[in-house]
Parts: C-alpha cells; structure tokens; sequence
C-alpha cells in the first residue's frame, strides 16, 4: 500500500486527479478492509474539492478504524466545509477523548464555540487544552482571547503571558504562530522597519546605561545599528521590509524577543491619585455630549514613575506596522499588573461612565520624534482612557502633543475597518457632519476620557530627541461599541 499511497500523492502533486481517483477505486475495491485506501480516495476528493465525497471516505476508514485520531478530525473539517456544525464538533470531542494533546482539534473546537459566542464550552476546552499542552502557544493564546471577550482581561492576560513567553523568550525557537499584528507577508521574527531598528537600537543603548544589559551586548547592538543604516537607505524610515538571512543571523536571537521584563510598577496597589474630583470630572463627561472629558494628576506620583520606567526598560514594543511609533498590547507583552488596577480604580471611581463596561484592550504606543502620530479614526469600545506617561519637559511646545477629538460619532452601520481605518470616507463624514474638534495638549499624567465613537487623532508633536523623550501614550478601552457593528 505505502507504493500505492506514493503514486497517488505524486499523481496529486501533478494534478492527475482523474489518473488519481482512477488508481484509488482500484485500490479500494482490491482492499476494501484497508483504512488507509479509503483515507487515499480521501485525499484525492480533497484535490477535487468534493468534501461530500471526503466525509464519505472518513466514514470508510472510521468503520474499520473508531478510534483513528486523524480520520476523525478530518472528517469533522469535512463536515465543517458542508455546514454539519453538530456532526463537526462530535468528531472533534471524539478526537479529544482519544487525544488529549491532540491540539489542532482543541483549537478548532473552541473557535468553533467562540465564534457562536459559546463561551461556557470554549473556555472550558481550553483550560483543559492548556494544562494538557502546556508548551501550545496557540491554546494560551485562544484562552485569553476567550477570556478577553467575555470581560476577564486581568485573567486572560495570564495565558497571554504564558504564549508570550512561549514564543519571544530568548531560549525559544521562532515558531509558526505569530498573534500580533504583523506586515503582510512575513512574520514578526523576519520583518522589520527602520523606525522599529531605530528604537531598539536607543532602548538597548538606554539598557546598557542604566546596568540592565551587560556591556557585552554591545556587540549586538553594533549589529543593529549597521542593518538600521543598510534598511533605511534602502527603504526609507517607516516602510516595512523583511531581514535578510545574513541580518537574521546577526540578530535574530535577540530580535522582538523578551530580553528584558522590568517588575517596575507591580507592586503599585494603590495607584490611582485619590485626590482627583471624580464626580466633577463625571458630569463633565456627561455634560459634553457626545462625551468627553480630561483629568491631571491621573496617577499617584510613585505610580507614574514606575510605570514610565516599565515602558522603558521592558522590550515588548514588537508592534511596528505604523507609520512612526511602536506598539505593545496586553496579548503580547503589556501586561504589568499596574496596568489592570488601574483600569478596575477607574471603574470604581467613575461607576456612572465604567460600572458596566470592564476593560477590553489596553496597550501602549511609542513615538519617533521625527514621524507622526495616529490618523483619525473611532474605536471598538464604549468609553476610551488615554493618558501619558512621558514628562512634560520632553515636550518642546505645551500647546500640542495630546489629542484632537472631534464632537461627531461614527455612524453606527460603519464597521470596523471602515471606522478605524478608511481616512477618506472619515475626512468626507466630519466635512459633511461640519464636525467641530476639540484639543487637548499634552500634560504627563494627564487622561483623556472620551465616548469611544468619537473621531479621534494625535496631535502634531515636538518632542526633545533621546529615547527618555519619545511621546508614550497608554490607552485603555472600556466595554463594547453596543448595538453597533
């Protein structure tokens, strides 16, 4: 039969179906008893995309075979293909049952259930994927998301760490799954930008000064900033570009890695400034409708140091598909405990904008003094925070830096991309809405509180060259953009 099974594959690789089918019925008829002929005819339907006739195959091999893993889970992605959900997902738990590390169907189980909203099932799946596949990258991930979704950020931040650490840790070898948000094609191992080279080389410059990487890291560095000069000679400064071998090979063991994670702000209780007018700053948001308002003083001063630092000396900004800044988000890195005791501080002090709305993203941008800011756009959420971290004297003109947030909402039939990201049609609707705006400066420590449907941009910026300097924002977002798309 392994002959056979070889002719057959070949005959698929050349894209002989017909030649292909023709020696599977014959081998199927000579042997009928043999599941790996029928798991062969499986193939060749496969190549002809006839998935009726792939489930009928799995059911051949299933008779002679209960308990064969693979048969089971290709036919529940057969079964998939023509809408059999229930059928599907029996397989599946078949496959499970059988397969406890069998971690393809866990993933397709419980993204199954979540994209039916299904969290009592999903959840569950995956917790027991995770204990039984502890090194899964995917199943971590795919639990967060879960939790994420159903309002548990601070406990779903723990299985994102976990597939952070899986797959950025220094000891770790690239893997073939990338949860963040990298340039088309590539990876975020292989592709790189020259702002992005820019950062790191200052980060690592900062580390090394401040005694958190050896100086014997010099070395790399030097490799950094030598591939920085070659990619932005060639490419320019924000477009992205792949690393060549020879570049991978200089610094891909320390390239969007987890060389340092700084504890700085963890301890931080309490961090929240108790001395802030909570309710005026309520009724303010409530009387600016469609709602909008901004505090100082946002963090206790110890907090603030702390968590500036954080962003400092923590390698985590692996995010460089923008246009001038960095970014890490709360599933791939950003996840100082700081961080969610001051989103559940917030919701504490401002029930009547936050009660109902736990926190679903939080992350954290950081700006090259020589580019731009974000573009106009709305967010998915009720309630935006966004506040900064860097001091004010990194600013060179108090007067901008912050945020413009204009008084319309995006309009509730647009979706996602259209609203986040389309800048013309956005340009078109606030021209044609007469939209008025609203700046706020950059103040350190200053929050900007704000209906998430509102358009929104950074403002232009002037900020000190040094890598102490760069602008950081973190933003948080608060519930679901309800009754919308």
């Amino acid at each position: 039969m392994a002959g056979i099974q070889t002719d057959i594959q070949q005959l698929l690789r050349q894209g002989k179906i017909a030649e292909a089918r023709k020696l599977c019925r014959k081998t199927c008829r000579a042997q009928p008893g043999n599941p790996e002929a029928w798991a062969a005819m499986a193939d060749v339907h496969i190549a002809a995309d006839d998935f009726a006739a792939v489930a009928k195959s799995y059911r051949r091999v299933l008779k002679l075979q209960s308990d064969n893993c693979t048969a089971h889970y290709n036919l529940a992605i057969a079964c998939s293909r023509l809408n059999r959900p229930d059928e599907a997902m029996s397989h599946l738990l078949k496959v499970i049952e059988l397969d406890p590390h069998y971690r393809s169907a866990i993933v397709m189980l419980a993204e199954y259930y979540r994209s039916v909203g299904n969290y009592a099932r999903s959840i569950p799946v995956l917790q027991k994927g995770a204990i039984d596949n502890p090194d899964s990258i995917r199943i971590s991930w795919l639990l967060g998301l879960c939790l994420q979704d159903t309002g548990e950020l601070e406990a779903a931040v723990v299985h994102f760490s976990a597939a952070c650490h899986l797959m950025r840790s220094c000891e770790q070898q690239p893997q073939e799954f990338y949860p963040t948000r990298d340039p088309k094609p590539g990876d975020t191992f292989r592709h790189t930008s020259t702002h992005k080279l820019k950062h790191d080389v200052e980060q690592f410059e900062y580390l090394m000064k401040e005694g958190l990487l050896p100086r014997s890291f010099a070395d790399t560095v030097n490799h950094y900033r030598a591939i920085l000069t070659d990619h932005g000679q060639k490419r320019g400064p924000v477009s992205n570009g792949p690393l060549s071998p020879a570049d991978t090979a200089r610094i891909g063991d320390s390239y969007n890695r987890l060389i340092y994670k700084s504890t700085k702000g963890s301890n931080c209780n309490k961090p929240l400034n108790q001395n802030v007018d909570w309710q005026a700053a309520v009724a303010d948001y409530q009387s600016n409708q469609p709602g909008m308002t901004y505090i100082d003083n946002l963090l206790q001063p110890e907090a603030l140091r702390e968590l500036y630092e954080y962003c400092l000396e923590s390698t985590i900004w692996f995010d460089f598909r923008h246009n001038g800044y960095v970014g890490t988000y709360a599933d791939d890195g950003f996840d100082n405990p700081i961080l969610f005791r001051i989103a559940e501080g917030l919701r504490t002090a401002m029930p009547e904008l936050l009660k109902d709305h736990p926190v679903k993203f939080v992350w954290a941008y950081q700006y090259d003094q020589q580019l731009s800011g974000i573009g106009t756009h709305a967010d998915s959420a009720a309630v935006n925070v966004n506040f900064w971290v860097t001091p004010d004297d990194a600013n060179l003109d108090p007067d901008s830096g912050g945020l413009i947030v204009y008084d319309v909402e995006a309009p509730a039939d647009w979706d996602f991309n259209k609203y986040n990201n389309d800048n013309e049609a956005i340009q078109r609707f606030l021209k044609r809405e007469n939209a008025n705006s609203m700046q706020i400066p950059y103040r350190r420590n200053r929050a900007v509180i704000f209906n998430s449907d509102l358009f929104h941009k950074t403002d232009n910026f002037q900020f000190r060259e040094g890598y102490e300097n760069r602008r950081i924002n973190i933003t948080m977002l608060f519930g679901d953009r309800v009754g919308k798309n």
